[in-house]
């Protein structure tokens, strides 16, 4: 699957967003504009994503925490939420870029629902095998 991209404003606001976007967070064509990053993030989460300070936005300080701490890393994991409220595990990258006298934020988002789910089976076919040797020693 493609991985969705999304371009948002100082506000927190999408601007621009892919097909893939789209798709992955669950929108129809276009409507995931003006959508704010926040709202595509599992509540309470925050704290473990990137925000900036941002003096053009006093009120918008939560979502600019979030995306300065998820510039500073790679490969974020998070659970996000589609528009229907359903959660799944996304990994992301953002980027912020200084135009003029305005900064605006590039995330790359991908859905690893499926590398979660494959993961959480190892760990649980692992226990089984560590429990099964145990039971057999």
């Amino acid at each position: 699957a493609a991985d969705a991209v999304v371009l948002f404003n100082a506000r927190g606001e999408i601007d621009v967003a892919n097909e893939a976007a789209e798709q992955i967070f669950g929108y129809p064509p276009g409507k995931l504009v003006g959508v704010r990053v926040q709202n595509l993030v599992r509540a309470g989460q925050a704290g473990g994503l990137p925000l900036f300070p941002a003096p053009e936005v006093p009120n918008a300080t939560e979502t600019f925490r979030m995306v300065d701490r998820m510039t500073r890393s790679s490969g974020v994991e998070f659970r996000a939420v589609r528009k229907d409220g359903t959660e799944f595990w996304a990994e992301a990258a953002f980027t912020a870029v200084r135009l003029a006298d305005k900064v605006q934020y590039t995330g790359i988002v991908r859905d690893v629902t499926a590398r979660k789910n494959a993961e959480q089976q190892i760990l649980q076919m692992n226990a089984d095998l560590d429990r099964r040797v145990r039971e057999q020693t």
